[in-house]
């Protein structure tokens, strides 16, 4: 997409220094946030043999990332023919699917969700093998992805108990096999999960927080968790045009259909479970007030939407949906997706918009699918750098305001159309193959997605390149220092951590210098009267505040933060002089 610089210092700088960690080639600095699990860093890690440079290292991340995702298009492909398909209608479905927003603005961050993506796939991939070939090396198989996947993001631990009891219910006649099945894959799950904390605990400045807020939400009220709910549910309608509901319909059709009649279990079942837990699971990791309705300044509306913790995996369902539509869909399958699809879109539009911060700030990454609408969100996004209040400070605010197509809470409605258009498209394709117009109808169906697809992607764009202006670049600073540097050669620059100009600024700051800074030795210091190093990151008001006989830096400033001149330097002679 647009992706130049990290614009993330903690979902991308983490991973990007984890990986530094995993190569051997050092990572000296502890990193603040709440920690993200290693899958993607280890894939990343060699990426640091070829090059030093943390610039040329995120542009051969994002390049990475890439692949991943057009490599996940194989895979995906013989997930989609396990429902009837053929190969070039399959690799029809999986293109498409590939090809929507939700997939296609995370090319622009070099975070876990493409790799994430990947291996929900081949695990899907390796349950329905072994649903149709009960065998040890099938099952060996499905516990040693599992595991993976879990190592590729914390939120994946979901898929860990959905496994244990969908192969305890597709292997309950084959006690010997299903109990070292069920034994292997929980205990590789749980020792991957353990240790993937402990390395964060080693790693991060503080502790592994990631998820923590869930058994808490789960008190949160029964009105907030349905606001959660609709909020992102009607998110995931909106970013699919309604196919992830259709997948629910018709994967519940297809386990009730295969219990009824045999009663046994397939892949089906753990395709849906692991699609709505993975959805019920970021439900309740936003469920909280503060997230939803109050705010102090702007506030954010993600939250109320987010759709970046579930999205690979509700991809699931999207998967049984989109090729239901091209086999033939049966028309009470429709007529229940569409009633639900209605029924959500209604409630979240009559309800939940009304008290949503819709004048927030919106997080490209947290919400791919619905950017193509930020076009309708009634103010600009904010253009200050990370945790720094916003500098667009004309909005109103609201308690209730009901929707319509022209006032300010406008996005709602712009946003659903689309999807109501949609169902109607399929209304109408669905009834020109009941009268055997079959080939031509399926074509221009897939042609209508492809092009809607291609230009959701590419009318996103320009959120996600605002957030990359807001966030991404090398900080001044960092420009600063390597002026400095030209000039006088390398030196060592110390960092305050007694110094936060903003809540949440320094961690942010720690992160990004340290990426960009890692080869010069930042020191981190809580006296930097006592540093040794001719450079000081610390707050603008430093000199004002200790009396200190340092000189700013001019033009050196970023997050808050100030570059000063210690003494006993040459540059601290000349900025004086």
């Amino acid at each position: 997409m647009s992706a130049k610089t990290p614009s993330f210092p903690f979902d991308e700088i983490t991973l990007l220094q984890y990986a530094k960690y995993f190569s051997g080639t050092g990572m000296h600095l502890p990193l603040a946030g709440s920690g993200y699990f290693p899958g993607w860093a280890i894939i990343m890690a060699p990426l640091w043999w070829i090059t030093s440079d943390p610039q040329t290292m995120y542009h051969l991340a994002i390049a990475l990332g890439v692949v991943v995702g057009v490599v996940t298009v194989w895979p995906l492909t013989l997930l989609v023919e396990r429902f009837s398909l053929d190969r070039a209608k399959s690799a029809a479905v999986a293109g498409i699917i590939m090809c929507m927003p939700s997939r296609t603005v995370q090319a622009g961050y070099a975070m876990s969700e493409k790799f994430l993506c990947l291996m929900i796939v081949c695990t899907a991939l390796a349950a329905y093998r072994l649903a149709e070939g009960v065998s040890l090396r099938r099952a060996v198989q499905l516990s040693l992805l599992t595991s993976t996947l879990i190592l590729t993001h914390a939120r994946a631990i979901v898929v860990l108990p959905i496994t244990i009891v969908w192969l305890v219910l597709l292997l309950r006649k084959q006690g010997r096999l299903a109990l070292l099945s069920v034994s292997m894959t929980a205990g590789l799950g749980t020792l991957t999960f353990v240790g993937s904390i402990l390395l964060n605990q080693h790693l991060l400045e503080f502790q592994f927080t990631q998820g923590y807020s869930i058994a808490g939400n789960v008190f949160s009220g029964a009105s907030i968790i349905l606001r959660t709910f609709l909020g992102q549910a009607w998110y995931q309608i909106v970013a699919s045009l309604g196919i992830v509901v259709l997948g629910v319909v018709v994967l519940t059709q297809k386990v009730s259909r295969d219990w009824k009649s045999s009663k046994r279990v397939d892949a089906h079942l753990w395709m849906l479970a692991v699609g709505v837990g993975a959805f019920s699971f970021s439900v309740l990791a936003w469920a909280n007030s503060a997230g939803l309705f109050t705010t102090s300044g702007r506030g954010r509306l993600d939250p109320a939407i987010y759709g970046r913790y579930s999205d690979p995996f509700t991809m699931l369902l999207i998967v049984a949906g989109l090729a239901s539509i091209m086999k033939g869909l049966h028309e009470l399958s429709f007529v229940w997706a569409a009633f639900i699809n209605l029924i959500i879109i209604g409630a979240t539009v009559l309800w939940v918009a009304p008290r949503a911060l819709t004048w927030g700030i919106v997080t490209p990454a947290h919400v791919p699918g619905i950017l193509s609408w930020g076009s309708s969100l009634p103010y600009p996004q904010s253009m200050s750098p990370g945790w720094l209040p916003s500098v667009y400070q004309h909005y109103d605010t609201w308690n209730w305001l009901m929707p319509t197509w022209t006032n300010l809470n406008r996005f709602w409605l712009h946003a659903s159309a689309p999807t109501v258009a949609f169902l109607m498209m399929t209304a109408l394709y669905m009834l020109v193959r009941h009268n055997g117009v079959k080939s031509s109808a399926a074509f221009i169906f897939s042609a209508v997605l492809v092009a809607a697809c291609i230009l959701g992607s590419l009318t996103s764009l320009p959120m996600v390149r605002n957030f990359q202006l807001k966030d991404g670049g090398k900080p001044n600073i960092v420009q600063s220092i390597d002026t400095i540097e030209d000039r006088y050669g390398t030196m060592k620059v110390a960092f305050d951590i007694s110094c936060t100009p903003h809540q949440g600024s320094q961690g942010w700051a720690l992160n990004a210098f340290s990426f960009w800074l890692q080869s010069r030795g930042l020191e981190l210091t809580e006296h930097p009267e006592e540093s040794k190093a001719p450079l000081l990151i610390s707050c603008t008001d430093y000199k004002a505040k200790t009396g200190s006989d340092v000189e700013a830096i001019s033009g050196a400033n970023t997050f808050g933060y100030q570059l000063w001149a210690l003494p006993g330097s040459s540059l601290y002679a000349h900025e004086k002089a």
